[in-house]
């Protein structure tokens, strides 16, 4: 099999890398363990435009919110389901700088198109905010899972998906393009998640892992009109059910709910809402985080027919499409990368 592009992994990151081939008509082809478990399909998906405690404007934010709407309204048009809903985000001030920011961010004009008017401030299902909140527009949800599996059949059908583990040691190098098995391609695009620091090709990448859990539960007093923020966060995905967390601990990464993780979400989740819910489900991943990066993007500095897309954090529905078309524009088109995301600028 020739082809443009092996992509080694389909989380968030390789899944956005393979639809944006696909549009352009490039050919490729996923290999995937296809485990039950995994950072992509443990995530939230909560897509909201302002981050932390300052309510900055994520990276690139004018670029990557509509760049994200837009492949998933394709990706929905292509399998026949959508996946991601859009809803915004109520997010609690949580101590009185944090308010004091706002009153900043509120002159701010790359902020003000996402703070709504929300004279509330909170709802009855919701325990009363300290400092006040504030309602956020542009957010919502990628239903993770579903997009995942809905864009593997997608790719399997079309030949562009195989179940496998790609181990580096196993690429040989000829001329310009590598040979896997039989398989021929123009670039290897590692895309791994929090697995890359084992890969010997990029084991010198910094990066500090983090495992979150996150609760799947039952609630038939919950709102479900808004996404709470308040530290940690409430997620409504209707008829009832909801999904809160999450824990980020580094040290020791394995994919394993943990009583520790589940005691420490419910008992922030009781200074949040005025009702216990049911938990109906505990799971776990580990976040791909890299020292000092939002994410990484770029060619391995000996090999320049390998890539590296990783390190998204929690980042990954609004930033995955963003990132992928930078990196599709460097490999095909020889454009820059932004320094800010580059391999080479970084490490």
């Amino acid at each position: 099999m020739r082809i443009e592009a092996l992509i080694v992994g389909q989380g968030l990151a390789g899944t956005a890398l393979a639809w944006e081939l696909r549009r352009r008509g490039i050919s490729f082809l996923i290999v995937d363990p296809a485990a039950p478990t995994g950072c992509s399909r443990a995530a939230a998906g909560i897509l909201t435009p302002l981050a932390g405690q300052r309510l900055a404007p994520s990276w690139r934010l004018d670029e990557a919110l509509p760049l994200a709407r837009q492949t998933y309204d394709e990706v929905a048009q292509v399998t026949g389901q959508q996946h991601f809903t859009a809803l915004p985000v109520l997010r609690w001030l949580l101590n009185p700088l944090e308010k004091e920011r706002l009153l900043v961010r509120r002159q701010d004009p790359a902020v003000t198109p996402y703070l709504l008017e929300d004279p509330a401030g909170a709802e009855s299902w919701m325990q009363v905010p300290p400092y006040g909140a504030v309602l956020l527009g542009g957010g919502g949800y990628l239903d993770t899972v579903a997009y995942l599996e809905a864009s593997q059949a997608i790719f399997h059908r079309e030949a562009a998906w195989q179940q496998g583990v790609v181990d580096p040691r196993d690429l040989h190098w000829e001329q310009s393009r590598v040979r896997w098995r039989e398989v021929e391609a123009r670039f290897v695009l590692f895309a791994q998640g929090w697995k890359g620091a084992s890969n010997p090709l990029f084991d010198w990448v910094p990066f500090n892992s983090a495992k979150g859990e996150i609760l799947d539960l039952e609630s038939q007093s919950f709102g479900d009109r808004c996404i709470l923020s308040a530290g940690k966060w409430v997620l409504p995905l209707g008829h009832g059910r909801f999904r809160a967390g999450s824990t980020y601990t580094h040290g020791l990464l394995d994919e394993l709910p943990s009583e520790e993780g589940k005691t420490e979400i419910l008992d922030h989740l009781s200074s949040m809402v005025r009702d216990k819910p049911t938990v109906v489900n505990h799971r776990a991943g580990i976040r791909p985080v890299i020292r000092g990066q939002q994410a990484v993007i770029g060619r391995h500095p000996g090999r320049p027919q390998v890539a590296f897309f990783n390190g998204l954090r929690s980042k990954g529905v609004l930033l995955a499409p963003l990132l992928a078309k930078l990196l599709v524009d460097h490999l095909w088109e020889g454009a820059p990368l932004p320094r800010e995301v580059d391999l080479a600028s970084n490490f």
